[in-house]
């Protein structure tokens, strides 16, 4: 039987049509025992296997929903695959344009990561070397732009966050804190009240 997804469910996979093509050939081959709550409890107990699972059964995509992705991740630039892995850390909720501007070198440097050529001349100007690689990720359908802000799927921040190193994931995670520190306005005690209270 092809497994029955009430309609806040498949809310877990991001709605993904391969994600979900791919959850209901693995429901459909465990047996009847085995729906979609059992298959939602398994993801959050594994979910970079059954992300790289292929599964007979699914007939529109030829690869798993990771291999899809890491795939498209190669075709990338530098910068593109700097923003994706660093955003991918951070909560489902959009991300100003204006904080990668802020935190451009930061992204150069991690771009580094990703291609030994240097990143642009730090005279290039900030937002158009970021409309640019925001440009090359929504190519490739990588992030979902509104207006003056993007999101990242949540599937693909856990494939990009769980196919990282214990390294890079420290690495990673420096690097998208110092991101958002360029953009977070700075702590001002001006109005510190501290001796008055005593």
């Amino acid at each position: 039987h092809r497994a029955t997804l009430e309609v806040d469910r498949p809310k877990k996979l991001g709605y993904l049509p391969l994600a979900l093509e791919q959850a209901a050939a693995y429901i459909e081959q465990q047996g009847e025992e085995f729906g979609f709550l059992d298959y939602l409890n398994l993801y959050e107990q594994a979910a970079i296997d059954l992300l790289r699972e292929g599964v007979l059964g699914t007939t529109e995509y030829p690869d798993p929903v990771s291999m899809t992705w890491l795939s498209t991740g190669k075709k990338l630039t530098p910068g593109g695959r700097a923003i994706l892995r660093l955003c991918s850390l951070y909560a489902e909720t959009p991300i100003t344009i204006q904080t990668l501007i802020h935190g451009v070198e930061i992204l150069r440097e991690h771009a580094l990561i990703f291609s030994n050529e240097l990143q642009p001349d730090p005279k290039t100007n900030a937002e158009v070397w970021v409309r640019k690689q925001i440009g090359n990720l929504r190519a490739y359908s990588m992030i979902r732009l509104a207006g003056q802000s993007f999101s990242l799927h949540p599937l693909l921040q856990t494939v990009e966050f769980l196919t990282q190193s214990e390294e890079e994931r420290r690495q990673s995670w420096s690097a998208a804190v110092a991101l958002l520190c360029t953009y977070l306005p700075p702590v001002l005690w001006k109005d510190d009240c501290r001796e008055a209270w005593n």
